[in-house]
Parts: C-alpha cells; structure tokens; sequence
C-alpha cells in the first residue's frame, strides 16, 4: 500500500533530471553563442589579433545578462575601451570584463614639444681666450648677410691676427634684426689686459654696426700666477735653489703680469718640498728656492720688492700624501702664490 501511494514520485523525478540537462544544454549553448559574438565584435573592430576572448566568468544557466556571467577579455591598456565597447555592443552579450596583460603599463603621454626658441637679434657671444692660448678669440652667432660678416670677421682679423680668429658665424637675414649686439666675453689676467680687450672689441663691433656688451671677468692675480705656475712649473737643480734656464720663460710671464697690475697687494712666494730627505733640510731648501724666485723677479722681471716675500714650507703641505711615484713627488715640489693684504 505504501508503495503504491507514492508512485508519483518517480515522474517527478524524471522531470526535474530533464529540465537540469536542458538547464545545463543552454547554458552551453548561450556560452558558445557569447564566445562567438565576442571573437566576431572583435574582429569587426579590427582587434582580434590584440585582444584575447579568455572566457566567461561567473555563475548561471542563460548565459548572460542579470546571473552576474562576464565576457573575459585580455589584452594591452590602450586597447581596452575599443574592444569592451565591439563586444558589449553585442545583443548576445551585456557584460564585459577587460584584464590589462601583465607588464603592459598605461601608455605615458607624449610629451608637448618644446616651443622653438626665438631666433637671436644679436651677435653673440663673442669669446675672447686667455692670453695663455694666444690671444684668440672664437666668433660665434648670426648676422643678416654676408657684407656684415665679412666687416666683422675683417676687423677681428686685422686687431687680433688671421691666425688667431675662429670664424663660427652664421648667415640668417630673418633672424636678426636691426642694430644688434656683440657680447665680449673671457677671462682678462688683468685690468690691463681686460681694457685692452674691450677696445679691440669695439673695434670690431663698430665693424658690424652693433652695441658692445662687456662681459669680461678678471681673474685674481694669485689665481693667474698659481695656474701659470701650475701649468709650467718651476725647475731647480737637484736639492739647491738655482733655477733652472728652462724655467725663466715662466718667470718672465710672471712678472709682466705683476707689473701689469700695480694696485694689488703684496703677494707671498712659498716654497714646497716633496717628503724626501731630512724635514729640516727640506725647510731650509723650500726658503731657498722660494727666496731665489723673489730674487728673480725683482733683479731680472723689474718688480718693485717691497710687494713680494718669500717663505718656505717644506714638506708641511704635501699635495699628494703619501707619495707613491716619481710624479707624486715631482708635483709636492713647487711654488705657489698667496695674496697679501
């Protein structure tokens, strides 16, 4: 009797196991039909070979729409609002997820250009060097026309000499206007030496037709001698204070440059010695030769001797310490200069 009571069982049964199994054909049948309207959006848009359809993602039996399933989607960043647009599009689909490939970063904007600089209305700079390079000057900016580069180049060459005149000019009648600039610049040894560049340069600046601007700087006369110094050093014999002939060419330089600036203060002579030998007897040596440089100076260069003294340190003020070659030592031996008040 209890068996025959609920016999309606079974039926029931068999329908629900059908409606699963047609549940779960059209669910397969929706995915298939949203993989397919996502390669075919794709495709359209012409991005199927940079974008990738990965899958669907979520749960639920049409397919799409409300059950929360996502269209999956892979590809570069600069990619994504095309394809996720190509594919939502789709009636088949309403949801789209777009991952960014792994180490593709969001493309960095270009940079603005740079607004191009206004052209110079100026000839400039012209560089004068140092007197150690000779006198030359380098001519250097735009002029209208070729008359005008020519003066110029013409009256640099006839102040400073042919030899000693870069000419870096360039023409350009749009670019440079009326009038117009030379801008003198260097460093001067001397005050001497900085007025003597000036009018040369108004020389050639009257050339041109252009306003000079003086730029030159003057370096300090300890500054210029320790250089000059540095440059060619100073040869003694070896352990006595007797200068070598190679070395008053040196000298002679200096001393121009002392008179040439009469307003400076005293001016220190010191002596250094390398770490060789008995420290007393490198003192008494590094006074010696320093001593001898004054003696120079002032009996040969003409310098007035009440504005130099002389002053030894011997090994007191290594340069290089310590002293590993031949050079090392070669470069602790020398003289050096120190302004005095």
């Amino acid at each position: 009797m209890r068996n025959f009571r609920s016999w309606w069982l079974w039926p029931l049964l068999g329908m629900l196991l059908c409606a699963a199994i047609m549940g779960l054909i059209m669910a397969g049948v929706a995915r298939d039909r949203a993989a397919d309207a996502a390669a075919a959006a794709l495709e359209g848009a012409g991005l199927d070979s940079a974008v990738s359809y990965v899958g669907l993602q979520g749960r639920g039996l049409d397919g799409l729409g409300g059950d929360g399933l996502n269209v999956v989607l892979e590809g570069p960043a600069a990619n994504e609002d095309a394809a996720v647009q190509a594919v939502r599009a789709r009636d088949q689909i309403d949801n789209v997820e777009y991952r960014i490939t792994e180490g593709d970063a969001e493309p960095a904007p270009e940079p603005e250009p740079e607004p191009e600089p206004e052209p110079e209305v100026q000839l400039a700079p012209m560089g004068l060097a140092a007197a150690a390079a000779g006198g030359a000057i380098v001519l250097d900016g735009v002029v209208p026309d070729e008359s005008t580069r020519e003066a110029i180049v013409g009256a640099a060459e006839a102040e400073f000499g042919p030899a000693n005149v870069t000419d870096n000019l360039t023409i350009d009648g749009d670019a440079v206007g009326e009038g117009g600039e030379l801008v003198i610049t260097g460093e001067a040894e001397s005050d001497t030496q900085k007025a003597e560049w000036i009018s040369q340069g108004t020389v050639v600046a009257s050339a041109g037709g252009l306003d000079l601007i003086d730029r030159v700087t003057v370096a300090s006369i300890e500054q210029s001698l320790n250089d000059l110094f540095e440059l060619e050093p100073i040869e003694f014999d070896v352990n006595r204070a007797t200068i070598r002939p190679e070395s008053t060419a040196t000298l002679d330089a200096a001393a121009e440059l002392i008179n040439a600036n009469p307003d400076v203060g005293n001016l220190l002579v010191v002596g250094h010695t390398d770490s060789d030998g008995d420290e007393t007897t490198n003192q008494s040596l590094s006074e010696a030769r320093a001593q001898a440089v004054v003696a120079y100076l002032v009996e040969t260069g003409g310098v007035d001797g009440e504005r130099l003294d002389a002053e030894g340190r011997g090994e007191s003020e290594l340069l290089i310490d310590p002293e590993n070659s031949p050079e090392d030592k070669q470069r602790n031996r020398r003289i050096a200069w120190e302004l005095r008040s």
